[in-house]
């Protein structure tokens, strides 16, 4: 499956600009202006904010207190509905 992101506002380490971000599977496979792919999916991400490759590095993995119990137990994440609609 492949998805194309279009017109959003690409942020990375060195560059910041308007463009598109094209992902093959699991890889992203190009980032730049006006790509001419075709693409499975098209998401306009006009007003948005891309972070291609982006991690949240502030993790505690390897904290005991971390683990989940029954009590504490975390739900998986959705996406918001605003998100939502446009992935449909």
């Amino acid at each position: 499956m492949s998805v194309l992101i279009k017109n959003g506002r690409i942020v990375t380490a060195a560059d910041d600009y308007i463009g598109d971000v094209f992902i093959e599977g699991e890889t992203i496979s190009a980032l730049g202006k006006n790509l001419s792919l075709q693409a499975d999916t098209t998401i306009d991400a006009t007003g948005f904010l891309v972070l291609p490759g982006g991690v949240d590095p502030h993790v505690h993995l390897d904290m005991p207190f971390m683990v989940p119990s029954p009590a504490t137990r975390m739900r998986p994440a959705r996406a918001p509905p605003y998100l939502a609609a446009r992935l449909r």
